[in-house]
């Protein structure tokens, strides 16, 4: 069985300046720019393939991919640590 879930109207949370999804089996991230104060973002263990909205976010300083499926070459910003 697979289990898919969107979550809409990400800029409801756009106060967060941290965020943990690991192991919970994401695909794709859109409009991540939605999270404008994010400092903190771990995405490990999932299958996320695709992002959309990194290069935006211009107080990120900490992103996780490991474990996951990126096809398209990210870009990091300026001061950001990718593990």
């Amino acid at each position: 069985m697979k289990l898919f879930l969107r979550i809409f109207l990400l800029q409801l949370f756009s106060h967060f300046f941290q965020l943990s999804a690991r192991n919970n089996r994401l695909l794709r991230m859109f409009q991540v720019s939605k999270l404008s104060h994010l400092k903190i973002l771990n995405l490990a263990g999932n299958s996320v393939v695709t992002m959309e909205g990194l290069k935006e976010l211009k107080l990120l300083t900490w992103l996780s991919l490991a474990s996951n499926n990126i096809k398209v070459p990210l870009i990091p910003t300026q001061n950001l640590n990718v593990i």
